[in-house]
């Protein structure tokens, strides 16, 4: 009989090993499942995808970790937003610059070019014709003229003209 007790004992404690080596994976198993999922959530954050959720499936510490998780995965998103939109923003503005830049520079070049010509030429009757040619041309001009006052300073009178009906 006082073997069969110690059997018994030893079958009884061995099971009781393995029913509480079972209960303690399972107990793990259901505190760590929440922490794993918010892990796998914050990896995909991570990864650039602002639209991955945590599930807040209780009410403890664990939930409260979730739905705060998600609020500042929803504030991380609208601050993306917002700094994408600013930059686009900024692109067409720099872009308007650059154009208006381009333009200065090619006003500029435009006149340093009528400058030397201006410079090097002698002869009014062909200067006044070239001048007004070459601003009408590299300002897209539709009528350029020039007008001098006359010796009694009443009138002005058109010396060069680059269109048709300017000349007439």
């Amino acid at each position: 009989p006082v073997s069969d007790q110690n059997r018994t004992n030893i079958l009884l404690s061995m099971g009781l090993v393995a029913f509480s080596i079972g209960a303690g994976f399972l107990a793990s198993q259901i505190l760590t499942s929440p922490l794993i999922s918010l892990t796998k959530v914050a990896e995909k954050i991570t990864g650039g995808d602002l639209t991955a959720r945590a599930r807040a499936t209780t009410e403890d510490e664990i939930g409260a970790l979730a739905s705060t998780f998600n609020r500042m995965t929803e504030e991380l998103n609208q601050t993306v937003n917002s700094l994408e939109l600013r930059v686009s923003e900024r692109t067409v503005d720099l872009e308007g610059a650059r154009h208006q830049s381009e333009k200065r520079a090619n006003e500029l070049q435009a006149i340093s070019e009528i400058s030397r010509i201006i410079a090097s030429e002698q002869s009014l009757e062909t200067l006044f014709p070239l001048i007004t040619r070459l601003v009408s041309e590299r300002f897209h001009y539709y009528h350029t003229g020039i007008f001098l006052i006359n010796e009694t300073k009443q009138f002005a009178v058109l010396q060069a003209a680059n269109s048709k009906g300017g000349k007439n």
